[in-house]
């Protein structure tokens, strides 16, 4: 995977020969562009308690306190749209069809030979010589792969919906990051942001035979929750999560309705485990707080403050707060066993030409945030492709 990461990057800084250098996808360093001095605070208070510190949470060493690497340019988010859809629309073989959305997959026998999609109210179809990609996400492409007849045939006989290919996986294994917030007030106003608002972050093991970091704790300069905020405008949060759970949701069908929303059962904090270690968090995140380091910033508590001490209390913070990430995988998963969606070479299994490339092939999810894993994903399918098709 090395190799497709370093092809996507384009990282301003020199932290280790793992690095991308003039990829399609900015990544600056947020400690050297003017970082928050409560961003700094944390970090000194994350070495303060014998955490050690990481120039690249992407290199060798993920463990431990340090500044994020970001995707921006010029001051501005740079996503894939600015690194690869806004040049591609360039090229004559691609099209952007806005206001659409794609309805279901066309197949002649077990061969995928197009797409469905509804533009403003009018169905349309595109056929495909070659094969085609769905890239519509944890959520929306299980829901895709369900309405085309791919998927559990219990659950697409609930919706009179022909089989074209059992598998029993498709919107299963759906998981996500977990997070919650600590807030505290300030004994002054915090500077705004610069480049954005979560510069700075600690990743360690809750337990040593862990195969990576299964704790994040970000620091955000602003209050997490909005409504304490709009109460408490002076003061900055420590978001502690559980980025390697062991709970597993799903996602399925609400109708048959191509328009409708899928259901989604994320199952947060579902296992003992992962309620444990986010409440284990949450105390780590209040030694944090209470380091010299803070000392001259913060003045008190207000999530969820005083009044939750006990475990019992913490636990029921925790299960009330918990909140998602955002990175939600794991529903068309890759792999080879039964529950396995996607093969080796994001090829849907049990048809022809189809393939699924998005976050919802990964099996689990990394303990770093998703985007650049994502990218890495579509990287690796391009080369992919370009071996089935002898070039």
């Amino acid at each position: 995977m090395l190799p497709y990461f370093q092809k996507l990057e384009d990282q301003e800084d020199e932290t280790g020969p793992w690095i991308g250098k003039g990829g399609p996808i900015a990544l600056l360093n947020a400690g050297l562009h003017n970082p928050n001095p409560t961003s700094a605070a944390f970090i000194a208070a994350c070495r303060e308690l014998g955490y050690p510190q990481t120039d690249d949470f992407n290199g060798p060493q993920m463990e431990g306190t340090g500044w994020h690497h970001v995707n921006i340019r010029d001051g501005k988010r740079w996503s894939a749209r600015e690194g690869y859809l806004l040049p591609a629309l360039t090229r004559p073989n691609v099209t952007l069809s806005s206001s659409s959305q794609t309805t279901r997959l066309l197949f002649e026998g077990s061969r995928c030979v197009g797409v469905e999609y509804n533009q403003t109210g009018n169905l349309q179809t595109a056929r495909a010589d070659r094969e085609v990609l769905v890239c519509a996400g944890a959520m929306e492409s299980p829901k895709l792969l369900l309405l085309s007849g791919i998927g559990n045939p219990a659950h697409l006989r609930e919706f009179d919906i022909p089989v074209v290919a059992a598998l029993p996986g498709v919107g299963e294994n759906f998981h996500n990051h977990i997070l919650t917030g600590l807030i505290q007030t300030t004994a002054r106003p915090v500077p705004p942001g610069n480049l954005n608002l979560s510069e700075a972050a600690l990743f360690y093991k809750s337990d040593p035979a862990q195969s990576g970091p299964d704790i994040q704790i970000a620091f955000v300069h602003v209050p997490f929750d909005i409504i304490v905020g709009q109460q408490n405008p002076n003061s900055v949060s420590i978001l502690p999560g559980v980025v390697r759970p062991t709970s597993r949701g799903w996602v399925r069908l609400a109708s048959g309705d191509p328009l409708d929303k899928p259901l989604v059962n994320p199952n947060y904090l579902g296992t003992e485990d992962d309620t444990r270690r986010l409440v284990d968090a949450v105390k780590q995140s209040r030694e944090i707080f209470a380091t010299r380091a803070f000392a001259e910033w913060v003045t008190g508590e207000v999530l969820p403050g005083p009044g939750v001490a006990s475990d019992a209390q913490l636990r029921e913070f925790v299960r009330q707060r918990a909140d998602s990430y955002h990175h939600q995988v794991g529903s068309c998963k890759m792999g080879t066993d039964e529950q396995a969606v996607v093969d080796p070479s994001l090829q849907v299994r049990g048809v022809e030409r189809l393939r699924v490339v998005d976050a919802s092939v990964m099996p689990v999810v990394p303990s770093g945030n998703c985007h650049a894993g994502i990218l890495m994903i579509a990287e690796k399918c391009a080369d992919l492709i370009k071996v089935s098709d002898g070039l």
